[in-house]
């Protein structure tokens, strides 16, 4: 029988009542979408310096994890402690630093090794995997930008269970007013920050039931030092992701987590390091939750047997 002769067998309403049905089932089914994710790419890199006018300047480490540059990043160094697992770091001891070159690099970084540091790792890598990064990180502060805001900022942060969304114009901390934030696991904390992110002498958050890659500093600014730390210890959580050129400058840096540039420059001097790895989780992928797919059985149901009762009565 053709679709266009069914539908005589239902009235309006019926019609109506389904397609209602229907929508409920799928909204149910799709109201978590993945909106927020770093992608096949960054997820495996601690540090991504990559675009036209990227630089990246080390003299410090360690740097825990694999380094991506690529696509016009112009890498140099000098310094000690250039290892890429924490501990002795030295010509003869440490594991070296290592480098996935994704395109076009240059810079002394590249070759250089001698009595201070085991001499770099170097992989060539797809240009094509530079590329992605970049369109992968531009994707993931374009959607987190859109992100509508769900609390004004504090230094006592508390999750909604949720992805929890914070704007600011600029942010500075110190040790008197580093903010604690808290939550579960199914917290995501989003900052937006439009203009400067400073973590002064001793600025440590204090996380209570939140891990480091349950955090993202999303820094929108087109130019100048868009994160920067300064005096003593100064360690830090969460995923640091800039694509539109501005800098980073870390003296004292100890991060858990994770920085991504395009266009701009990463400066890790001064006794900075990456003492561990721990990307931005994002939200997850779709998987419908039982009731969800209940909803969509029952639905599917519904549908059946008013079908069915239609035809007996034709």
């Amino acid at each position: 029988m053709k679709a266009s002769r069914l539908l005589p067998f239902f009235s309006r309403s019926t019609l109506t009542s389904l397609t209602i049905c229907a929508a409920l089932c799928f909204t149910g089914l799709y109201s978590f979408a993945d909106t927020l994710t770093e992608g096949s790419v960054l997820i495996d890199y601690s540090l991504v310096s990559i675009g036209a006018g990227s630089t990246f300047n080390i003299n410090s480490g360690p740097v825990v994890g694999l380094i991506l540059i690529g696509n016009g990043t112009v890498a140099t160094g000098s310094g000690n402690n250039q290892c890429s697992t924490p501990g002795t770091c030295n010509n003869t001891n440490g594991t070296p630093l290592i480098y996935n070159v994704s395109g076009a690099a240059s810079g002394n970084q590249l070759t250089m090794g001698g009595s201070n540091n085991p001499r770099p790792t170097i992989v060539p890598v797809n240009p094509s995997l530079a590329v992605q990064a970049e369109a992968d990180a531009r994707a993931l502060s374009t959607a987190a930008a859109a992100l509508a805001p769900t609390q004004m900022f504090s230094n006592n942060i508390v999750g909604n269970g949720g992805i929890n969304v914070i704007n600011l114009t600029s942010f500075s901390s110190n040790s008197a007013n580093s903010p604690r934030i808290s939550g579960g696991p199914n917290d995501l904390f989003v900052f937006n920050i439009s203009g400067n992110a400073s973590f002064g002498n001793a600025s440590i958050p204090t996380l209570v039931g939140v891990n480091p890659d349950q955090i993202l500093w999303n820094l929108t600014a087109s130019s100048g030092n868009c994160l920067s730390t300064s005096g003593g210890s100064a360690m830090q959580f969460g995923t640091f992701l800039a694509v539109n050129g501005c800098n980073f400058q870390f003296s004292n840096l100890g991060l858990t987590g994770q920085l991504i540039n395009v266009g701009g420059n990463i400066q890790l001097v001064s006794g900075s390091s990456i003492n561990a790895f721990a990307p931005f989780i994002g939200t997850p992928e779709i998987i419908p939750e039982p009731g969800s797919l209940a909803l969509f059985g029952s639905g599917l149901f519904g549908i059946a047997a008013a079908m069915r009762r239609k035809f007996r009565r034709h």
